[in-house]
């Protein structure tokens, strides 16, 4: 799914309604050789894919123009990785990320609890001092 320098490959409709992957994508119009028909054929448009990617594991793929699809995997991947962050996407477009952690940052808590920051300071220099 991802092809030079990070960037997604694309995936073409040619005029003989044959797909192919292109990184960087052809323009529409341009004329690209259709290994099928092992000739040259415009691309009529460039489709949007539904992908979806974890950030905490390997799980990358690509579900076409199924939008369901892609959602029902996002779903079966939560319920069994309950702690990973999945991204939906369509084409280079990130439409939503399930999943975010629950667990609060330890340093928002902390700038929301002003008595807390005065003895943790009080520890930290005398952790210091007695060094």
């Amino acid at each position: 799914m991802s092809g030079a320098r990070g960037q997604a490959k694309m995936v073409i409709l040619e005029d003989c309604r044959h797909t192919a992957l292109f990184n960087p994508p052809p323009i529409i119009g341009d004329a690209v050789w259709c290994r099928r028909c092992q000739s040259y054929r415009s691309v009529g448009r460039l489709v949007d894919e539904w992908t979806i990617r974890c950030f905490r594991c390997n799980l990358s793929r690509a579900y076409g123009e199924d939008e369901q699809g892609a959602r029902a995997a996002v779903g079966r991947h939560r319920l069994r990785y309950t702690g990973h962050v999945v991204a939906l996407s369509k084409g280079p477009r990130l439409v939503e990320t399930f999943g975010v952690d629950e667990r609060p940052d330890y340093l928002q808590w902390v700038d929301s609890h002003p008595l807390h920051q005065g003895s943790l300071r009080a520890l930290t220099d005398r952790s210091v001092t007695e060094t």
